[in-house]
């Protein structure tokens, strides 16, 4: 399967193109799974933290809060990293 995928994507594109993006791919797994291992401990985090708001009113909205500000905090010092 993943043949045909390759060589439709050459077909589409041209082979430099779905080259440089496999070898794209292959090169950042690593950097993904820390990523995912990162927003997962976080959002793990939030949920256990959750709880202990006072206020019911709040609650729902303390997971949210917070991926809305840690996760493209997280992101920023993965891409920061790439850039150096």
């Amino acid at each position: 399967m993943l043949d045909k995928v390759v060589t439709w994507l050459a077909s589409k594109l041209t082979l430099v193109d779905t080259t440089m993006w496999g070898i794209q791919v292959v090169s950042t797994v690593f950097e993904r799974i820390v990523l995912f291992v990162i927003c997962a401990a976080a959002i793990a985090a939030t949920l256990v933290l959750t709880p202990r708001v006072r206020s019911p009113k709040l609650r729902p909205f303390v997971p949210l809060i917070a991926s809305l500000v840690l996760f493209p905090v997280i992101w920023l010092c993965f891409s920061y990293s790439s850039w150096q």
